[in-house]
């Protein structure tokens, strides 16, 4: 009996990204625990195929001069830090048109713009109609104010983290400023980990949050005309000279009336890092990026087989505390309470920054403990 080489599989047209990933879609759907709510992480990376002129079907990323496809994927995990499984995955190749996206972000309907991505990582209606709750949770890229109108109009609860100047409040404050005049509600310390970016430190932390109503930007095309979120904010404060302060302003539609909600919020914003070191294995660990196939269509079906792999290897391969059994029969516990950093190999080192691996952090003390 003959057999066929693998590039028969990844050249066949009837086989696609979108089928690969929705058997796990299905495979995912019957790891979900219960009724319990779900973290659903959402997060965007992009794949440089620069060193293989000759791979087709490619678009530009940074510039014309750098070339390849992204991948938006939508993790989810539970409330103790496990990795569940893919919930969506969407890939996409930008014109090589020499057509700025910035230039023309102004003229195009948001339905129309590459930042849509976050509206269709959202879950399926059919995943919606259960009883169990979904928790939306992205980075500062995610703070639009049309995604957050869309997130209320579809009753899901999120967790965003706020990017500067991008929201102010009824009362025409800038978002961060009006935070910053929260009374303090909590301090505590935290060690730093080494980065590439940073030598070891223990870190001065001050945490606020309150309850903001925030106004549509006047370039907005969103149905509300204002959006009331909680806020939790966690910063560094007396950061030594010529270091970025650790900051993490976060958008909420779950209560933050208590320093214990507070404390739930910024535990689980935290476990973003999961899909980013989730992109970080497809692209060290499975080395994507260095496939010899010669479409990006080829590509795209690779991707969705590493996808799988990758959620494995994600789940054994993280800290000890946060490994969870799921794919590697391991039987220690989530990661409840723990801040995590994972920055030496995260694609946004600043969002990283509040990495505890080696330990859990006790909120009543604000001591790291050491595991």
């Amino acid at each position: 009996m003959s057999v066929k080489r693998p590039t028969v599989f990844w050249g066949n047209e009837r086989v696609t990204h979108a089928a690969i990933i929705h058997t796990q879609q299905a495979e995912t759907r019957q790891r979900l625990p219960g009724t319990e709510p779900v973290l659903l992480v959402q997060d965007t990376t992009s794949f440089n195929f620069t060193h293989h002129p000759a791979t087709g079907g490619l678009g530009r990323l940074e510039n014309a001069f750098i070339q390849g496809f992204f991948a938006h994927s939508t993790l989810a995990v539970s409330q103790a830090g496990v990795p569940l499984g893919l919930i969506a995955q969407q890939v996409w190749s930008r014109a090589n048109d020499g057509v700025s996206l910035r230039d023309t972000r102004h003229s195009r309907a948001f339905e129309d713009k590459e930042s849509y991505k976050w509206v269709k990582g959202l879950p399926e209606h059919d995943l919606c109609v259960t009883a169990r709750a979904y928790i939306i949770v992205c980075d500062a890229e995610a703070h639009i104010y049309e995604f957050l109108d869309e997130l209320v109009e579809q009753e899901l609860d999120f967790i965003v983290r706020a990017a500067d100047a991008r929201s102010t409040t009824v009362d025409g404050q800038a978002l961060f400023k009006a935070v910053s005049q929260q009374a303090v509600q909590q301090r505590f310390t935290l060690e730093l980990r080494r980065t590439p970016e940073r030598e070891p430190r223990t870190a001065q932390m001050e945490m606020r949050f309150t309850t903001l109503t925030l106004k549509r930007p006047r370039r907005a095309a969103a149905q509300r005309e204002t959006l009331t979120v909680g806020v939790v904010d966690v910063l560094e404060v007396d950061a030594p000279v010529g270091e970025k302060a650790v900051h993490w302003l976060l958008l909420t539609s779950l209560s933050v009336e208590t320093v214990a909600d507070a404390q739930q919020v910024v535990r689980w914003y935290s476990y973003r890092w999961l899909v980013e070191r989730f992109h970080y294995v497809l692209k060290s660990g499975c080395k994507l990026e260095d496939s010899q196939l010669r479409h990006v269509d080829r590509l795209e079906r690779l991707l969705g087989v590493y996808s799988g792999v990758a959620t494995a290897v994600a789940d054994v391969s993280g800290p000890p505390n946060a490994r969870c059994g799921v794919y590697g029969g391991l039987a220690a516990p989530g990661m409840a309470g723990v801040i995590c950093d994972d920055a030496a190999q995260s694609s946004s080192a600043d969002d990283a920054a509040l990495i505890a691996p080696s330990g859990a952090l006790d909120w009543a003390t604000g001591r790291l403990l050491r595991a």
